[in-house]
């Protein structure tokens, strides 16, 4: 998953959820989105972080994370969004280290 504090919401691979997003329902596309252009559609899925639980949350789901994956030469599934992380108190990305901190 990519960390994208600028996406209001969070993005999964169709592949991830199992799912095609041309059967999901099309609605407006969120107010702040990471310019992935591709099919997608609304879903709900349970998301985990460390001990968190997010059940039921609703997530864009779209087909094609195929050539993210490729400009950063690893697989993506997901960008992580503001939806989740406003759930924290913090988040601090720590780049000399690469990680990000989140704590409540």
């Amino acid at each position: 998953m990519i960390v994208d504090t600028g996406s209001s919401h969070t993005i999964l691979s169709w592949e991830r959820l199992q799912v095609s997003p041309l059967a999901l329902p099309q609605v407006p596309a969120p107010s702040k989105a990471s310019g992935l252009v591709g099919q997608g559609g609304w879903s709900k899925a349970n998301l985990e972080i460390g001990a968190l639980t997010w059940t039921d949350h609703k997530v864009l789901v779209i087909d094609d994370f195929q050539d993210l994956s490729k400009s950063l030469n690893q697989r993506v599934d997901g960008i992580l969004g503001e939806d989740v992380l406003k759930d924290f108190n913090s988040v601090v990305i720590d780049f000399q280290h690469h990680r990000l901190l989140l704590s409540r």
